[in-house]
């Protein structure tokens, strides 16, 4: 403990630094293997996710390339090829490029995927070309040739009424329909065994000669061409076969490389845990070795700093109480705890000092505050003086202020302080005097002017009442005359509309007959139009009469399997014909209303004619009464005007009367007013010679009033 005294903290630090840099250097050289084992790690890794992104992709190609062919065999032509092909293309290119990596990390499966592919591209081709051959539309190779063939026996036979010989086409297509359908082999000996029918019933159809060559010549074809269309399709069906197997290895070799390049993934991860659990390993030892030996270091350390440190708190503890007798320890101590000690020792000291000039200044402190409370004492004696002067002046001047003397005036001269107060207050009572002198002379004045409007407005009001009655009654008389000329314009405009009413009425009439001559016209067209659609509806009837009676006749050839058709044709024929009976009955009642129509226009032009030359007479009328109304109009409207301006000069006049009235009222209430103005005047003093005069003036006035 004594020798790592001798040392300083510094050296006694650096020792503990150094022994973890020994440990941080360990752990860098072990961190930095460890990162560039991950890092060879995560490069495989890289790759091998680069190799399952290639296998992606070419999984996507090899997808796209099958819903391509899917397409294809759902709608095949040349352009539905080129998607799968583009596809096929892509893939491939991708496998190459992935082949020589895959190849570097030891993989295998790239060739036989490769070979894969181009089975399944050979496969396509194959089924491309036998979907070509059998014809990409109806109208295109064999299928084209085979419906070339039997569109010709179709309409060499069309006009033939041989209800077998028909029957038995109609065979023939139906195996060719179900083929085409369900492309089995049964449905092409089921064709063969219906051929020899067909051709026993041509023979029966058609005697010896050009015709029936014909007919014989365009069957041939139509079987040639039906069995190379049927080698054809189960061509396709066997190519749609090989191609869906070829698909199913491909996806197996996907899966395959996919396998590989896991299991490679797999083998990485684990050499890069062993590797990372090694070091790991290492890692926990050395740190453990240098945190012990650092934790020893550190005790040893500590030991050799607390006691000193201890010792050093104890005395720093006393000097903060003021407690400066006492000796430290270490002060020939050559470190840092020795210059700690004698610091301490120079704080001692000075302390010492401190508390000897503490006692000198509160020594000083107690004589100058006992000198300050006197002075303060003095000065309040002084102003108090000052305060009682000054506020009994004020209260004087106030007092007489109060008791309504305007006179009054401080001339006694308050200390520098107050002497604002005092000028302020003089101010205030000379304004106030000159106010109340002001207000003093203006209700003179006042008094004196209502007494003046009063007796004015009194003469006003009586004249006023004369002129309102004088305008009463020739209101009265003008309101009599107007009543009377309204009542005549009243009379001559419940004419006039009258009139006009009969006028409108006249107009709608008219408009309604040309109403009714146009709806008859349509009307009439109507039947006619009605009457050619039941014309087509006869024929249609007819027609369907004859078709019934074809269908009963192919039904009774059909035999027994016929009959039932035979009934529904009959029912058609018995519908058909009811159809026809009722067409013909309303034919003849359309005819019939359409006679009554044209006699019904007739009388109604007739009547428009009559209504027209009403009309006439009637707008002359409304001529005349429209003139007689508008000079009543005239003549009210001028009779009214006047009696408006009298009714408004008599209104007038009227609120003049009250105007006045209310004047007066005014004016009286003024008056008194006034005197109580000067009454509340007379308690002011505003002047020595005033003060004599006031009261006299107030009775003489109360006098007068």
């Amino acid at each position: 403990m004594k020798f790592i005294l001798r040392f300083g903290i510094t050296h006694c630090v650096f020792v503990l630094g150094l022994l973890a840099l020994v440990g941080v250097t360990v752990m860098a050289i072990l961190s930095y293997a460890q990162i560039q084992a991950d890092k060879a790690f995560r490069a495989d890794e890289a790759q091998y996710q680069d190799f399952r992104r290639s296998v992606d992709i070419i999984d996507t190609q090899i997808q796209r390339a099958a819903i391509s062919a899917e397409r294809f065999l759902a709608q095949p032509s040349a352009e539905a090829a080129a998607p799968f092909r583009q596809a096929i293309l892509e893939a491939s290119e991708a496998l190459g490029s992935l082949g020589q990596s895959l190849a570097d990390r030891g993989l295998s499966g790239n060739d036989e995927l490769k070979d894969r592919m181009n089975s399944y591209a050979d496969a396509f081709e194959v089924l491309f070309a036998a979907t070509e051959q059998l014809g990409f539309t109806p109208v295109t190779g064999m299928r084209g040739a085979m419906q070339s063939a039997v569109d010709k026996v179709e309409k060499l036979t069309l006009d033939v009424e041989n209800a077998e010989l028909r029957a038995s086409m109609l065979t023939l297509r139906k195996h060719e329909k179900d083929f085409m359908l369900w492309q089995q082999a049964a449905t092409l000996d089921a064709f063969q065994s219906e051929l020899p029918n067909f051709k026993a019933h041509l023979k029966k159809t058609y005697p010896p000669g050009p015709q029936r060559m014909k007919v014989t010549e365009a069957l041939d074809m139509y079987v040639i061409a039906f069995r190379l269309f049927a080698e054809g399709s189960l061509k396709v069906v066997e190519a749609r076969q090989s191609l869906t197997s070829a698909g199913a290895d491909v996806e197996q070799g996907l899966q395959s490389l996919v396998a590989s390049i896991n299991d490679a993934l797999t083998k990485a991860q684990v050499e890069s845990e062993t590797v990372r659990a090694a070091n790991q390993e290492v890692a926990i030892i050395t740190v453990a070795g240098v945190a012990t030996l650092i934790l020893f270091t550190v005790w040893l350390v500590g030991r050799s700093i607390s006691r000193p440190v201890k010792s050093i708190t104890d005395a720093m503890r006393k000097l903060a109480e003021g407690d400066t007798a006492y000796s430290v320890a270490y002060l020939d101590q050559p470190n840092e705890i020795g210059a700690m000690v004698r610091a301490i020792e120079v704080f001692r000291r000075s302390a010492i000092e401190r508390l000897q000039l503490e006692r000198e200044a509160e020594q000083a402190r107690t004589e100058a505050a006992a000198e300050r409370i006197r002075l303060q004492e003095e000065a309040e004696i002084h102003a108090r003086e000052r305060l009682e002067q000054a506020t009994a002046g004020l209260a004087e001047g106030l007092r007489r202020l109060a008791a309504g003397d305007l006179t009054v005036q401080l001339d006694e001269v308050f200390s520098a302080e107050f002497e604002g107060l005092r000028s302020d207050l003089n101010r205030t009572v000379a304004g106030l005097r000159e106010l109340m002198g002001g207000i003093d002379s203006v209700s003179q004045a006042i008094d004196t002017g209502s007494r003046a409007i009063n007796v004015e407005a009194m003469q006003l009001a009586e004249r006023s009442m004369r002129q309102a009655a004088t305008l009463e009654e020739t209101s009265a008389a003008l309101d009599q005359i107007a009543q009377n000329v309204q009542q005549s314009a009243r009379l001559s405009n419940d004419a006039r509309d009258a009139v006009r009413t009969v006028s409108a009425s006249m107009d709608k009439t008219g408009s309604l007959v040309i109403d009714a001559v146009e709806a008859m016209a349509r009307i009439e067209e109507s039947s006619r139009s009605i009457g050619s659609i039941i014309g087509v509806i006869d024929e249609i009837a007819f027609q369907t009469n004859l078709l019934a009676l074809n269908a009963g006749v192919e039904a009774a050839r059909a035999g027994e399997a016929g009959k039932g058709f035979a009934v529904v044709a009959h029912e058609v024929r018995e519908l058909a014909q009811r159809s026809a009976n009722a067409a013909k009955e309303i034919k003849s009642l359309v005819d019939r209303s359409g006679k009554e129509v044209a006699g019904g226009a007739h009388f109604v032009r007739e009547t428009g004619s009559a209504l027209v030359e009403i009309e006439r007479e009637v707008q002359a009328i409304q001529q005349y009464m429209e003139s007689i109304a508008s000079s009543a109009s005239d003549q009210s409207a001028g009779i009214s005007n006047v009696n408006h301006a009298v009714a408004g000069m008599d209104q007038t006049t009227q609120q003049n009367s009250a105007l006045v009235e209310r004047n007066q009222m005014a004016v009286a209430g003024l008056e008194d007013q006034a005197s109580r103005l000067r009454a509340l005047l007379g308690r002011f003093r505003l002047s020595t010679s005033r003060e004599a005069v006031r009261p006299h003036l107030g009775t003489e006035e109360h006098r007068a009033a």
